[in-house]
């Protein structure tokens, strides 16, 4: 019985540890967009990637598709990626760019992201979203910075 107790209690603990582990993965997505960046450092600072992806966002993904430029600017010293990607080809630019954040898209740019991915679903280049957004600067940018995409066709058959 003795033996029974031990091995069933380490059972437990392993069991828990790796739910945690689960659980911290999952989360740190969540603490960031909340705004909880004591508790995301603390993550990092144990191991857990800043760039893990959970329903196919990363936490920068996210707060740029808020528009949140403060939490983008913590993520990035906290050494996310910014061209990180998710299932789609889509990064953290995008996000903004779909969400109507002009200025945070541009300052994205000028951190290194790319401009030339394509959407792999909708063979849109960024300039495409861009462009569809009626976002005037980042368009005029974006044709300077990857002029070919101005012939991808996207898969409706438009440049």
């Amino acid at each position: 019985m003795t033996i029974l107790k031990v091995l069933t209690s380490a059972l437990i603990i392993v069991g828990a540890a790796a739910c945690t582990a689960a659980t911290a993965n999952e989360s740190i997505v969540d603490l960031i967009a909340s705004g909880q960046m004591d508790k995301v450092k603390a993550l990092t600072k144990k191991g857990v990637s800043i760039d893990t992806l959970s329903n196919d966002q990363t936490g920068l993904m996210k707060v740029a598709e808020d528009g949140d430029k403060t939490t983008t600017e913590q993520l990035l010293k906290l050494g996310a990626d910014v061209n990180k990607t998710n299932s789609k080809n889509e990064t953290a630019v995008w996000f903004a760019t779909y969400g109507g954040h002009e200025d945070l898209a541009l300052a994205l740019l000028d951190k290194g992201a790319k401009a030339d991915q394509v959407n792999k679903d909708t063979k849109e280049c960024l300039l495409h979203a861009a462009t569809k957004s009626q976002l005037t600067k980042l368009t005029a940018r974006l044709k300077k910075l990857s002029p070919q995409c101005l012939s991808v066709k996207n898969i409706d058959g438009q440049t």
